[in-house]
This record gives structure tokens, sequence and C-alpha cells, in this order.
């Protein structure tokens, strides 16, 4: 009972200020397992409550710290901060909830303007415009969608292009092979004159490339 009555003492004195402990902006430290990701809030123990916690209290985390300033279509920025991560929280309108301002350990940062969306994490970054459009960047590869279909991707090793379920790649090497087996055909003997099984090789090889190519 005599530690109830202190707290509610210490809370009291927070509130009316009379302790000089009501600021808008203050430091903390993320509480290890609290994060929640699909209400965009964690818990982040001040700096200010451990330090006024005393023998016979202890230092009670301050929950539900917003991710993001605007929780309602999550437009705009939202920091991921890292369990135990010293972050700096500001009081919004002074209403005592607090919104994450700053983190010295990000595991997600996203940014989000009307339908256009960049989040970066270790290893990944990663951009979509509406719904049609993607691009992804990770260590030694970059990636273009766009549609289901119509993909770039880049590593090293070289460039793949595909669209319309065919790669580039893969239509000329196939040119390539239809044109160095193609035979010709004269009076004379094999010269000129696509023979008509080589030709639809090359009608095929056509249709492909159009496919891919526009």
């Amino acid at each position: 009972m005599e530690t109830q009555l202190v707290d509610i003492g210490r809370d009291i004195k927070r509130i009316s200020g009379t302790l000089g402990l009501l600021h808008p902006i203050m430091s903390g430290k993320v509480v290890a397992g609290s994060i929640d990701n699909n209400n965009l809030i964690c818990d982040v123990l001040l700096t200010l409550d451990d330090n006024t916690a005393t023998e016979d209290s202890e230092s009670v985390p301050t929950g539900g710290v917003l991710l993001s300033a605007v929780s309602m279509n999550n437009n705009g920025v939202i920091l991921y901060p890292a369990d135990d991560s010293d972050v700096v929280v500001g009081a919004i309108d002074g209403d005592g909830n607090y919104t994450l301002l700053k983190c010295s350990t990000l595991v997600k940062y996203q940014l989000t303007i009307g339908s256009s969306q960049l989040t970066v994490v270790d290893g990944n970054v990663g951009v979509k415009v509406g719904s049609n459009t993607k691009l992804t960047v990770t260590d030694g590869q970059v990636q273009a969608l766009v549609g289901e279909q119509t993909k770039l991707t880049m590593t090293s090793a070289g460039h793949k292009i595909e669209a319309g379920g065919q790669d580039l790649g893969t239509a000329l090497q196939n040119f390539l092979t239809h044109l160095q087996t193609a035979v010709m055909n004269t009076e004379v003997g094999p010269s000129t004159g696509w023979m008509p099984p080589t030709l639809a090789n090359f009608i095929d090889d056509a249709t492909v490339l159009s496919e891919i190519l526009v």
C-alpha cells in the first residue's frame, strides 16, 4: 500500500509539473519485446522516470509510444526502433501521449507519401509506386518490377529482362542458334532463300521478341 501511495504521489507531481518532470521532449530507452508493429507503438522507459525511482518503487515504462505521429493512414515517416535503443520522444500537443522522434538504432525505416513508399531495412531497400511498380535493391542485385511479368534484374553476372513470360536472353540465344543452323536452297545448291522450317523458327523468334521489347 505504501509503495502504491508513493507511485500515486509521484504521478500527481509529474502531472502538475511541481517536480519539473513534465517536459514536451524527453529521452528514454525502448523496452525489449514491447514493439508492436501492427499498432505502431512501443514502451519506453523515460530517463526521468528511471531516475526518480526509489527503493520502494520500480521504474515504470511509458506505454503506447507512437512510432509515427500520424497513425490513421500511416502516411509520413515511421521509425521502427531496436530493442533497448536510446530514443527521444515528444508529447503531442501536451496531452501526455508520446511519439518517437529520434532513435539510436533502427531496424526499419518507412516513408509513405500517398501511393508511394520507401522501406529500408538492413541489406534491403524497397520502393513501391502505386500498386504496379516496385524497385528492390539488395547486396549484389537490383530488381525492377512493373506489373506481374515485366521485370529487369541486374547482378554482377549481368542483366535479365523479362516480359510476357519470356526473357530476352533466352530469346536472343534461340535466334542466334536458328541463324547458325539456317539452310539456304538454290538451283545450284544451298545458298539463298530460307527453307520453310527455318523461316518458321525466325517467325517464332520475332513473335517472342515482340512480347519482350516495345
